[in-house]
């Protein structure tokens, strides 16, 4: 399926293509949120500009007039002034991603706030892994990446202590977070010239189809009288289902009659949700585990639900397209007081604090069930929310905007922002090395630009044209060597154009060890 022009379009094919918004992103049907939720906002954004989406999937679902492209053909089509969007998460389906921001650069919708796992995934060298956990956290890093390396022992705290968002603040022209706790954790981490590439765009609401509670039960064979408590999603050990349990189990033996449908798919790896249900046995026959739901499927029991709980504890900022969802039914949701959460408006969701969770979670379901009346007031609250401030129309307008500023800056004067950037202003001498050569007849060797002692260091090689480039690796095959020498530890490698398209840049960033 081609690219949808305007009819008598006479504008050249690198013009049109120069238009494209180039998209890379799974999309459905990959069994993964950010898919999803790419795809509904390709939808919206594509109704006001051309798009192209990059995946890896061949027979993935894209809108109409949206041209699904092979990411390894990328280079066929893109080029300095393209305008290029990622969505980054942090699981297999984004490494083609986190491939395609090193090679083009662009804008990216950073979805979570650790990526050591997708890097881990990436990783045909684990020990450039281990050195960048490394230079993330210098004091840890080393004993962190020894076991892991020498021992094969590693732990969830690692997911935590080595972020790995270093890179994509240092790769992209700008970075779209989905709260403003997300800003402030990597202003925090990296510094505050980290703010100047981040821009919060809240997680959309979902418009839902209008169907009453009744009519969803219906569809969906529930009894229509009984109290519907909604979970959805992976059941994962931090969406706090253990909290749940013992609330909602208190309430069962206290005669509260109810019933609890966990609309998602279990990973008894990581939290046993159906054994540690079936082992309360007065929980049992409320209880169902329905596995994975359509798109269409989840939106009916969202729309059955009286009450739908969403906990997070511990969070790294993330946000939920579920709930978000919910709010457009107009649902009474329950979420933790904590991270982007704690920024929800109070009249529009129940809060439940991070200590003594499950008896405050017991007391705030208590009152919700026995009064219909407070949970229709949240609802209509979380639908004026949803049809306000997050509305898909608005959020894809901010998108568009957040690009066209990105595509307005040269690239060639992007600023690294990496995590000895971010120890420099914390008052550490930790700043990185910068050096810049314009190219003659040969590359010098890194280690003679930069003096002792050992030092991270960003650099940029200027050649006059992309053939003068061509002449110079070919004509001297000793650059290589130069370049990738015992004592220089490669973390990156790109290009840059300058502003006035008159020079092609090597960009090189890692580490001398002396």
């Amino acid at each position: 399926m081609g690219l949808a022009h305007s009819h008598g379009d006479d504008r050249s094919s690198s013009d049109l293509e120069r238009d494209v918004l180039n998209w890379f992103t799974p999309l459905p049907p990959a069994r993964n949120g950010i898919a999803d939720y790419a795809s509904m906002l390709l939808r919206e954004i594509a109704r006001h500009t051309p798009c192209a989406c990059y995946c890896e999937d061949a027979l993935a679902e894209a809108p109409p007039d949206v041209e699904v492209r092979d990411p390894v053909q990328a280079f066929r089509h893109l080029g300095p002034h393209s305008r290029i969007l990622h969505h980054v998460g942090n699981n297999r389906g984004h490494v083609f991603v986190l491939n395609a921001l090193r090679r083009f650069g662009g804008v990216t919708s950073l979805h979570d706030l650790s990526l050591l796992y997708v890097n881990e995934l990436d990783a045909a060298k684990p020990d450039a892994l281990f050195g960048r956990m490394k230079t993330s956290s210098p004091a840890l890093g080393d004993v962190y990446a020894r076991h892991w390396r020498d021992n094969n022992f590693k732990t969830s705290a690692n997911y935590v202590l080595f972020d790995m968002v270093d890179e994509i603040l240092d790769t992209s022209d700008h970075v779209i977070v989905h709260s403003d706790f997300a800003r402030k954790k990597l202003i925090a981490t990296y510094g505050a010239g980290a703010g100047e590439k981040l821009t919060v765009i809240p997680h959309f609401a979902k418009p839902i189809p209008a169907a009453s509670s009744r009519q969803a039960r219906l569809e969906l064979g529930l009894d229509p009288a009984t109290p519907l408590i909604l979970t959805s999603g992976f059941a994962t050990n931090a969406k706090r289902f253990d909290w749940l349990i013992a609330a909602v189990a208190d309430l069962r033996r206290e005669g509260r009659a109810f019933r609890w449908i966990h609309a998602g798919e279990e990973r008894p790896a990581e939290y046993p949700l159906s054994k540690e249900i079936q082992a309360h046995s007065d929980l049992s026959e409320v209880c169902t585990v329905t596995g994975y739901l359509s798109e269409d499927k989840l939106d009916r029991y969202i729309a059955a639900a009286d009450i739908v709980v969403n906990l997070r504890f511990p969070s790294v900022g993330e946000s939920s397209g579920t709930l978000a969802r919910a709010f457009s039914a107009g649902r009474c949701c329950v979420v933790s007081d904590t991270a982007a959460y704690s920024e929800i408006p109070r009249d529009t969701v129940v809060h439940i604090p991070l200590f003594d969770s499950s008896p405050a979670l017991r007391i705030a379901l208590d009152a919700l069930l026995s009064d219909r009346a407070l949970r229709e007031t949240f609802g209509r609250r979380a639908r004026q929310y949803a049809r306000t401030t997050l509305s898909i129309e608005s959020i894809a307008q901010r998108y568009l905007a957040v690009v066209e500023h990105a595509q307005r800056s040269s690239r060639s004067k992007r600023q690294p922002i990496g995590a000895v950037n971010a120890l420099s202003e914390r008052g550490e001498n930790a700043a990185p090395t910068v050096v810049e050569w314009t190219v003659d007849d040969h590359i010098p060797a890194l280690s003679s630009l930069i003096k002792p002692p050992a030092a991270d260091f960003q650099g940029v090689f200027w050649f006059t044209s992309a053939d003068h480039f061509a002449k110079v690796m070919g004509d001297s095959p000793a650059t290589v060597t130069r370049l990738s020498s015992p004592e220089v530890e490669i973390k990156a490698i790109g290009f840059s154009g300058s502003m006035d398209a008159s020079r092609i840049g090597l960009r090189i960033a890692g580490y001398i060890h002396r």
